[in-house]
């Protein structure tokens, strides 16, 4: 299972930027990455980056609608947990429909 750690502040200052810079908001797609201790969020060609920890490897792409609807009520949680189990990705409780697609990286050096 995929799980991230992530600054509450900078994750809701985070997507508010994407939520005003994204056009055609409901049918966006964002995709996630984690690398080098930070967490990449990309919708369309605007990518924010926010410090995390943890395990997540590979990328997860869910609709973004579902980021911008939770920055409404932000998770009261800080830090704020992300995490991938089976299709869906959480943010705390809410839970919505995702792709995941495990790293290149990760496949080869756990198939020794």
């Amino acid at each position: 299972m995929a799980m991230l750690k992530v600054d509450r502040t900078q994750l809701i200052e985070s997507i508010r930027v994407l939520d005003g810079m994204v056009m055609r908001k409901r049918q966006a797609k964002a995709i996630l990455k984690f690398t080098d201790g930070v967490l990449s969020i990309k919708i369309a060609n605007t990518t924010v980056d926010v410090h995390a920890a943890g395990d997540w490897p590979g990328a997860a792409r869910i609709g973004a609608q579902m980021l911008f609807i939770s920055i409404g009520s932000p998770p009261t949680a800080d830090p704020v947990t992300l995490s991938v189990e089976g299709n869906r990705f959480l943010i705390e409780r809410r839970s919505t429909l995702c792709e995941w697609v495990e790293s290149k990286r990760r496949r080869l050096t756990t198939a020794h």
